[in-house]
């Protein structure tokens, strides 16, 4: 999942035109790389549990194939879909939705009901990571940009202190 957020982070630096398409391809295959390392390990020298290996490089293929081509057809940039205010809520609480989820999948599985596990975990996550967001995320923010300028001022003030 790391490997996935970095190599979101380096398309949205590519896609805002602070990084070069050299640099593009080349986190692009370091992040095929690094997943094809972590599925033999997961699946070669492992044996994960539940699930086959086909179906890790099917999801993580797939995934990087719709990700990819996103990135490459200019109309799909400038979509009402992808520049749509509700998408973009969804991009800011994404790591509230990430923390979140799971709980809600584990607590709602033993209801045997497909149903309730798939509509009531989606509806729990979304109003508990809105509320993470605004009341741990954002909060967190502001209190670490305090700490960080007043270190900074600290430093300033006295460089021998640090």
């Amino acid at each position: 999942m790391v490997n996935a957020a970095l190599l979101g982070f380096v398309c949205y630096v590519w896609f805002t035109q602070q990084l070069g398409t050299p640099q593009l391809k080349a986190a692009t295959l370091a992040f095929v790389g690094s997943m094809a390392t972590v599925v033999w390990v997961s699946f070669g020298y492992f044996q994960h549990p539940t699930t086959q290996a086909w179906n890790a490089i099917l999801a993580w293929g797939a995934a990087l194939a719709v990700f990819m081509s996103a990135l490459a057809i200019p109309s799909v940039q400038s979509s009402y879909l992808l520049t749509s205010d509700w998408l973009k809520h969804f991009g800011r609480v994404s790591y509230s939705i990430y923390l979140s989820h799971p709980i809600f999948i584990d607590l709602l599985l033993p209801t045997g009901s497909a149903f309730a596990l798939i509509v009531g975990s989606i509806a729990l996550t979304l109003i508990c990571s809105g509320l993470m967001f605004t009341c741990v995320e954002q909060p967190g923010v502001v209190l670490g940009r305090r700490v960080v300028g007043r270190l900074q001022a600290w430093k300033v003030s006295d460089p021998q202190r640090l």
